[in-house]
């Protein structure tokens, strides 16, 4: 099925490119069609056919002029992410910055400004991350994607957690976590829990941590296909958590 989806989509490609040197097709169009393939191949882990639908895009005449530009700059640096070309990443996603007051679908600024909160993280820049998590929150509350939501509250709480700044993580930890109860996406929901239960056992509230560890367990043995996978995540967190109990024997995950 992949193998004919594949050819498909090759044939396409080719009579598309036909058409566009007939004059049929405007060159926004193309570049949406290459957006769109390079995006689906990406999301299927086919990362060097989807840059070569990059590459057919930035060579076309005039895409620097088209409104698909900064879109396809921005797709194109994360797939950048993805190969492990962190600096190359970095520096096109801040330029996509300046185009960002003309694209109207917010999900694009959210993702720009958490990439960039992730990439100044790595580099121990904490208040250039700040400033843009902050900035990719305000997007995301604007927007409304609850998933998005606490998964940039997930983000800030860590980097709260990691400065020692541990009321400041733990009230952002409870944000991601009230935004994941109103998600159905069940990987959110995970981290979610999976991240406040760390931290709470750090803030000594034991309880509350082992609740925590308890509802990631439940999604777990639900994960559709990731079960083994994120029990396997859940289990470290759990055991330690009832050594600091000194209840060694109570990990009854039933």
């Amino acid at each position: 099925m992949r193998v004919r989806h594949t050819k498909l989509l090759s044939l396409l490609f080719s009579l598309t490119t036909i058409l566009l040197h007939a004059g049929e097709i405007p060159t926004d169009t193309l570049l949406a069609h290459f957006y769109n393939r390079a995006a689906n191949l990406m999301e299927e882990g086919h990362y060097d056919e989807a840059q070569r639908s990059f590459d057919s895009a930035f060579a076309t005449r005039n895409v620097k002029h088209s409104f698909m530009y900064p879109i396809l700059l921005n797709e194109q640096a994360t797939l950048l992410i993805y190969v492990g070309k962190t600096e190359e990443a970095f520096a096109m996603k801040k330029n996509v910055l300046p185009y960002l007051p003309q694209i109207n679908d917010l999900e694009k600024h959210i993702s720009v400004y958490n990439d960039l909160g992730l990439l100044y993280r790595q580099h121990q820049m904490n208040d250039s991350t700040l400033y843009y998590y902050n900035k990719a929150l305000d997007s995301a509350l604007q927007y409304g994607d609850e998933s998005w939501i606490a998964h940039i509250c997930n983000n800030v709480s860590i980097l709260y957690f990691n400065i020692r700044q541990l009321d400041e993580a733990e009230k952002y930890t409870d944000m991601a976590t009230e935004h994941a109860a109103r998600t159905e996406d069940p990987f959110v929901a995970f981290t979610t829990w999976q991240i406040r239960a760390t931290i709470k056992a750090e803030l000594n509230k034991l309880d509350d941590a082992e609740k925590s560890n308890r509802k990631a367990w439940n999604i777990a043995c639900h994960g559709e296909g990731n079960e083994d996978l994120w029990k396997i995540r859940c289990l470290p967190g759990m055991l330690r958590l009832f050594e600091r109990k000194e209840q060694p024997d109570s990990i009854d995950t039933t």
